[in-house]
This record gives C-alpha cells, structure tokens and sequence, in this order.
C-alpha cells in the first residue's frame, strides 16, 4: 500500500515538472507576457470601469496599458511563482499569482473583458488576434 502510494505521488509530480521540463528542453529560461490593447465594449459592469490600468509583475515598474497597442513584459524568468496587480486609476483591481509551469507555452497574454471587467491571463496563442505585442 505504502509503495503504491509513493508511486501515485511521484507520478502526479512528474506531471507537474512536466511542462518545465519540456521549456528547459528547448532552452528557454524566461517567458514574456503580452499586455493585450484594451477594448471599449459598450456595456461593462459598473464600478469595474476605469480610465487608466496599470500592471505591475513581480518588483518591476508598472506598465500602463493602451487601447492602441499591446504591450509585452518579457525577461521573466521561467522557476519562480509571479506576482500581477492590476491597478484601474491608481485603486487595486485584482491581483494573482502564476507559474510559466502552469501552461504549455512561455508566452503568455493579459487581456481584460470589458464586460465583466475581469483580467485573465492565457496562452498567447490562444488569444493570437486581440494579443500581439510588438
């Protein structure tokens, strides 16, 4: 029972390590994030509205997003657990934690859905017409 156990652990850890590893195969050891260009929808949710976004990755300087172009933090590297805050108009939004490990890419976009006014953050390729970043 107890070896069973132990290899259930193992297994479920080798299928953790494994989009990381298949990065550190290709020689990559750090990723990037694009900063999707914001768009104006005509409805959103009330009070998730602003004029000005910033996002700030881990210790570095704020990125104010454009709704005329995308916007790419890149150098991140690939082990650590990132930290994003969103900031609408100098007040906190949202704020989460990811891992590049987490995804099958180290190319990631941030995009918001003026809808809901939720950030999401995906795989680039994913969202390859509203996330270029240049």
């Amino acid at each position: 029972m107890k070896q069973r156990r132990f290899l259930m652990m193992l297994s479920g850890t080798l299928l953790l390590l494994l989009p990381a590893f298949v990065l550190y195969s290709r020689g990559q050891t750090t990723g990037s994030v694009c900063i999707a260009p914001l768009v104006k929808g005509e409805k959103s949710v009330p009070n998730v509205d602003a004029k000005v976004f910033a996002i700030q990755i881990d210790d570095r300087p704020a990125v104010t997003a454009s709704s005329e172009h995308g916007t790419e933090v890149s150098d991140l590297p690939l082990d650590p657990k990132h930290l994003v805050k969103v900031t609408g108009d100098g007040k906190p939004v949202t704020s989460f934690r990811f891992r590049f490990s987490e995804y099958e890419t180290q190319d990631l976009c941030l995009w918001r859905n003026d809808l809901y006014g939720t950030w999401s953050l995906t795989e680039s390729k994913s969202h390859g017409k509203i996330c270029v970043c240049h």
